[in-house]
């Protein structure tokens, strides 16, 4: 699947944990944040002069999101069916660092 202008294909990691990294997330305000690895993105997005801003996250990234972001998608991978999100890269939340993951 070819990703279009600034969107971002994640894979979607189950967090078990009340924290990421650094940042703690309290179960009773509503808000879940949840994280990803990026599969796949877009060249970016044009801007006013025709020109292409490129997308800031790369393949391999962990991502953070929050919980409604993005458009849940099912896609056969090898015979397997796999569960990706499709979200414009303004509703990714950070990148984690390689010792946050």
């Amino acid at each position: 699947m070819k990703i279009t202008h600034d969107k971002v294909m994640v894979e979607v990691i189950e967090v078990k944990e009340r924290t990421m990294g650094s940042i703690y997330v309290p179960t009773g305000v509503g808000l879940v944040i949840k994280k990803g690895k990026v599969i796949a993105h877009g060249p970016g997005r044009h801007n006013e002069m025709g020109t292409v801003n490129p997308v800031e996250v790369k393949v391999g990234d962990i991502v953070v999101f929050a919980q409604h972001a993005g458009l849940p998608i099912e896609y056969l991978k090898g015979g397997k069916e796999v569960k990706y999100l499709v979200l414009p890269e303004i509703e990714i939340l950070g990148i984690l660092a390689d010792d946050e993951e």
